[in-house]
């Protein structure tokens, strides 16, 4: 069970994606309160490197609205 978990989060290793969720201004729950655009741009040839990363974010993503809609 825990190499399982440590092959699929072996991506948060990366210098980049430690840089890239070392802060935040932005919160996922916004999306449903204003009308909002986000943009994740990754070069279709590091697709398969930060697929783990988007799959990631995603599921952040709706776990967040989801949580702020049940608290309204």
């Amino acid at each position: 069970m825990l190499s399982s978990a440590q092959r699929h989060t072996h991506f948060l290793d990366s210098p980049r994606i430690t840089a890239s969720l070392a802060r935040s201004d932005f919160g996922f729950a916004s999306l449903r309160h204003e009308r909002t655009s986000v943009f994740l741009v990754l070069p279709p040839n590091r697709l398969d490197a930060y697929s783990r990363w988007l799959r990631l974010l995603v599921s952040q993503a709706l776990a967040e609205i989801a949580r702020d809609a049940e608290t309204t």
